[in-house]
């Protein structure tokens, strides 16, 4: 055997094997840093987005100028956020106010081409401010480009890395939102489970997240929540293509109260000089009917046929509970419930037929006995309510209702075989509007079918209502 042709391929493989792992340690090295710089550029995403709805939350709506000290505003929240996140001591100054953009985000395309930034200064007619564009960077024009730990791999010492983020404010109440959910300490503020089939012409918004599970389904035209969004089956109802999702930045505010401090700011809740009626019972085959303004003390309980007339029906330390079997009509009505215990709710239950309507701005000016304040509102309860109390709308009962059920403190339910009609039956002018939910917490559950057959949801003409505004990322 010739051991020098041994040697020369021992001697052969050796080279190679030296050769393969400069190779691989190179790819290794290169690994290393590109993967250092797809973290970095994660980070700076991140913070991006922070800043850019930090700015926008102090951007004034509406405003087709601003003043120095609101851009200033905006810009100081930006940086905060930017500095919270990535820290100057570790990441140099990761944004320069340059790179703050304050301006006019067109999603729909009103003003020319969809999803254009309109700087400040060239702004289109009519357009307002609603946009901040953030750019962060590692770079050598901020002097913190990434410093690369391989840097004769890539022939250069340090690369650059940026982000951008943009957010603009867009309404989700008033106009479109009409099933909004303001308890902020929930686990789930919406909730849709069970067979629950929920169709509506208009946006959730929820200040807890939102959960749609098992063989339910929803169709909205948008879903807005803090925290989190979960379901399978949330598609929009001019489609079966997946609806819209909004994470909101900041919770939502009531949209019936203008400052919650300040109780004055609020709707006000309704007040009749009647005298009592205490615990009224409608037994089965029984008639009864029932004149506006009045005021019952203690529960009433419907089991047979019920009318109630144009006005105000205030329901003092009781509940107002449908039971099977009942028939119960109204319109031009509202129903006020003012207690604090939890099991003092409104409850329609078992095999009822319920057909409610709250006033129109028309019966208002027509009717002295409906009140101004009354315009739009169904169901109102007393804003001081245990958030414990859960009003119910269940149990293979029929409902047309139309109108604003304003619980805010309590949560609602529909449950079991309840089939709803968000009626045509309508609060403004515009004969367009069915019902709207302000509640503290919503659910849809069991085999309930909810309809809003108008397919515009909310009662937007309701002159009480503020707009909700959301902040959203929208590039």
């Amino acid at each position: 055997m010739d051991r020098r042709l041994i040697h020369c391929d021992r001697g052969g493989m050796s080279i190679l094997a030296a050769l393969t792992l400069g190779v691989s340690i190179s790819i290794a090295a290169l690994a290393v840093d590109l993967g250092n710089g797809f973290v970095m550029r994660s980070r700076l995403q991140a913070t991006a987005d922070a800043a850019a709805l930090a700015g926008l939350l102090e951007m004034p709506e509406g405003a087709t100028a601003l003043r120095g000290a609101e851009t200033a505003a905006i810009v100081a929240a930006a940086q905060t956020f930017s500095t919270t996140n990535m820290g100057t001591m570790d990441n140099g100054t990761v944004l320069e106010n340059k790179d703050i953009l304050i301006g006019h985000w067109d999603g729909a395309g009103t003003y020319g081409a969809r999803r254009t930034f309109y700087l400040a200064g060239s702004l289109p007619g009519g357009a307002t401010y609603n946009a901040v564009q953030v750019s962060t960077r590692r770079s050598n024009e901020n002097g913190n480009s990434l410093a690369l730990l391989f840097p004769g791999i890539l022939g250069r010492t340090n690369i650059g890395v940026s982000a951008q983020a943009i957010a603009a404010l867009g309404e989700t109440g008033n106009g479109d939102g009409c099933v909004i959910a303001l308890n902020t300490e929930e686990r789930v503020g919406i909730k849709i489970s069970g067979t629950a089939d929920v169709h509506l012409g208009c946006s959730i918004v929820s200040n807890s997240p939102v959960d749609q599970g098992g063989n339910s389904c929803l169709w909205a035209t948008g879903v807005s929540a803090i925290d989190s969004i979960e379901g399978n089956c949330l598609l929009n109802p001019l489609g079966e293509a997946p609806v819209e999702l909004t994470y909101l930045p900041h919770e939502v505010a009531d949209p019936l109260c203008e400052d919650e401090n300040n109780p004055d700011t609020c709707l006000q809740e309704p007040a009749t000089t009647a005298a009592c009626q205490r615990n009224v019972d409608v037994r089965p085959g029984e008639t009864a009917v029932f004149t506006g303004n009045s005021v019952y003390c203690g529960d009433v309980q419907i089991q047979g046929t019920a009318i109630f007339e144009p006005g105000l029906h205030h329901i003092k330390d009781g509940k107002f509970h449908i039971n099977s079997g009942a028939d119960v009509t109204g319109a031009g009505v509202t129903f006020f419930l003012e207690s604090t215990h939890k099991n003092d709710i409104f409850e329609i239950n078992g095999h009822s037929d319920v057909t409610l309507r709250a006033p129109t701005e028309q019966e208002a000016a027509d009717n002295p006995d409906i009140s101004n304040d009354l315009i739009g509102m169904l169901f109102f309860q007393t804003r001081g309510a245990s958030p414990q109390s859960v009003h119910k709308f269940n149990g293979g009962s029929t409902m047309d209702l139309s109108g604003i059920i304003y619980t805010p403190s309590a949560g609602i339910r529909f449950n079991g075989g309840s089939d709803v009609a968000l009626g045509e039956t309508v609060l403004g002018p515009d004969n367009d509007h069915g019902l709207m939910i302000i509640s503290g917490t919503v659910d849809f559950i069991g085999n309930t079918g909810i309809l809003d057959t108008a397919l515009s949801g909310s009662a937007g003409n309701n002159p009480h209502l503020r707009p909700i505004s959301s902040a959203r990322l929208v590039q």
